[in-house]
């Protein structure tokens, strides 16, 4: 759905795509994506939800960085903050990075996929997670209300 309304908004500002299907396993394989093939791509970014897991996405020759962005600064940043204890400073040099980020906008979000979270209105504390983890990953926190 997204490359039909993709190509029709593009072809209203005279811009042509053409489609270039390929299988998964060479999508992503070595001459894929992660080697750099590509113009455009679209695919999913499943993660945590915690910022440390974009850490390979976005510092400098990272794993999984297809795009071959690199901030040095940024990269020194997210490292800090994967290796901070205190979640104020974590959460601080993780902005710190993003901030030095967005001007260079090297990947677009187009959507979340969403997560239903169905439950009794008997218990409190539930609360959606971003990531694929499942509902399960605050249980600590859900109480029956009385």
């Amino acid at each position: 759905n997204t490359e039909a309304i993709v190509k029709s908004e593009m072809k209203d500002i005279g811009i042509t795509l053409t489609e270039y299907p390929r299988a998964a396993n060479v999508i992503f394989g070595p001459t894929g994506v992660p080697g750099g093939d590509f113009d455009i791509a679209e695919f999913a970014e499943i993660t945590s939800g915690d910022p440390g897991a974009w850490y390979d996405v976005w510092r400098c020759g990272g794993a999984s960085n297809y795009t071959g962005y690199c901030s040095a600064k940024a990269s020194k940043l997210m490292a800090a903050g994967n290796a901070e204890l205190d979640p104020t400073k974590r959460a601080a040099d993780f902005q710190a990075a993003d901030k030095l980020m967005a001007p260079g906008v090297p990947v677009f979000p187009f959507y979340q996929r969403p997560v239903p979270l169905v439950y009794k209105s008997g218990i409190s504390g539930m609360v959606n997670n971003p990531s694929t983890v499942g509902p399960f990953w605050n249980i600590e926190d859900w109480k029956w209300k009385s």
